[in-house]
């Protein structure tokens, strides 16, 4: 029997009451290829109706969250006998896409007393207000995209972004933005890795990728609380340093996701 995950809108931590636990690095893609599935089979599932409501995304599970895997529904196709015939399995492959932005200019930072709470910080209070910086991406540009054995190269279009075809269990990859030149740029991806926004570990991660100092973490701690504040008072919401539904909404519109 099913088991209910009940909660307050604002817990975070794992959900669901299936059977199949998410690790880390899998995405629904990856685990509806794995099991036979369409993504939406899983997802579209009644008993899944919990993980669907509290993670929004489909591509953003957390480690932990338990689904519920459908059982294999066999199916039929008339074919004419003597001829050959062609198959096609739905939803593979699953495209990538990233937006490439110039690099910022360096966040001043200060040095402050050795008090045990933290070694540096952000001075986050100019005394004149800044204007947020533009994005600047990295238009047209030639890219070397590898992902697990596969290699492809392109040129990213006038928005900065690269789009690809890659498998639904793909792992790793790298982009490498003008790959061999002096002022290349390379970057790691761990795909499938990313958590869901309402999570301090997801919250981390996209401050992280969008260059604000932050480490990885599972919960609310000093470091993501002030990086929060750094973003937030660079797009012009209240500064909370919580992880509100404002703040979430703005962080997903500035990452992308």
């Amino acid at each position: 029997m099913k088991q209910t995950d009940e909660r307050a809108p604002d817990e975070t931590g794992p959900i669901g009451g299936g059977d199949y636990v998410v690790s880390q690095g899998e995405c629904l893609n990856s685990i509806a290829a794995a099991h036979g599935h369409l993504p939406d089979t899983i997802w579209n599932h009644a008993d899944n109706a919990d993980v669907k409501r509290a993670r929004e995304s489909r591509d953003q599970l957390l480690p932990g969250d338990r689904l519920f895997i459908p059982p294999i529904e066999l199916g039929s196709e008339d074919c004419a006998t003597e001829a050959k015939h062609r198959f096609r399995r739905k939803a593979v492959p699953i495209k990538l896409i990233i937006r490439v932005l110039k690099q910022a200019k360096e966040v001043p930072v200060r040095e402050v007393a050795a008090n045990g709470y933290c070694s540096w910080e952000f001075d986050d209070k100019p005394e004149q207000p800044t204007e947020q910086p533009k994005e600047e991406p990295e238009a047209n540009q030639k890219y070397r995209l590898e992902v697990d054995a596969m290699s492809y190269n392109g040129t990213t279009d006038g928005d900065g972004c690269v789009e690809q075809s890659i498998p639904p269990d793909a792992k790793t990859g790298r982009l490498v933005i003008r790959p061999g030149a002096t002022d290349e740029r390379v970057f790691p991806l761990n795909l499938g890795a990313m958590d869901p926004v309402t999570e301090p570990s997801g919250a981390a991660k996209r401050l992280r990728n969008l260059g604000y100092a932050c480490g990885e973490t599972q919960s609310m701690n000093d470091e993501l609380s002030m990086a929060l504040r750094r973003f937030q008072a660079e797009r012009g919401i209240e500064e909370t340093g919580e992880l509100d539904a404002k703040t979430r909404d703005e962080l997903k519109s500035a990452y992308g996701s």
